[in-house]
């Protein structure tokens, strides 16, 4: 099934980045005769009610959509893994402030702070990574934090850290961060 998947983000993801060849129109010039047309052969899904073409709208929009998802997780998989690190490295108060502030971010209802900031803020890609991004990456840091070796040096303490992540738990950690849904995840 994740094959499957994997298959379809490839499909979509090639779509989106191949879509001046793939398109002969042009996302945003408009065309008064082809208003509203249904699809057909020229238009694979039909014109809007200025004459654009609608597949070639879409195959440009996933080029945004694309790009504010990945950059989403790269800033939440950042931020996730920096605090997780302090917070493992170092314990003790240290552990316990950020996983008091871990717990209270899971605890807000991220929908209405993504509406509230997108009214703030407006809702340009660069924001929607912001947001989402700072939305998203409490339960990175939970595993993060969660593989804390024991016994070695500090410094080599923190490396091992961060590496036993990326090796034993860095598959949960792309599944949970593809799904969308990496922080509702806590470590076992």
């Amino acid at each position: 099934m994740a094959l499957v998947g994997l298959g379809i983000l490839l499909v979509l993801a090639s779509g989106s980045l191949l879509a001046n060849w793939i398109s002969p129109y042009s996302p945003i010039k408009t065309s008064l005769v082809e208003m509203l047309d249904r699809p057909s052969p020229a238009h694979l899904m039909g014109t809007d009610e200025l004459g654009r073409d609608l597949f070639t709208r879409i195959l440009h929009g996933g080029r945004v959509s694309l790009a504010v998802g990945f950059l989403a997780v790269a800033l939440a998989v950042s931020i996730g893994s920096t605090v997780g690190a302090i917070a493992g490295f170092y314990g003790g108060w240290v552990d316990n402030i950020l996983m008091r502030v871990v717990d209270f971010m899971i605890a807000l209802p991220s929908i209405f702070v993504l509406i509230l900031l997108a009214t703030i803020y407006g809702t340009n890609p660069v924001t929607l990574v912001i947001v989402i991004g700072g939305l998203r990456w409490m339960g990175t840091a939970r595993q993060v934090r969660g593989a804390r070796p024991a016994g070695a040096p500090r410094l080599v303490a923190l490396h091992k850290q961060v590496g036993h992540v990326l090796q034993r738990r860095g598959s949960r950690l792309r599944v949970a961060l593809v799904r969308g849904q990496g922080r509702r995840h806590s470590p076992r």
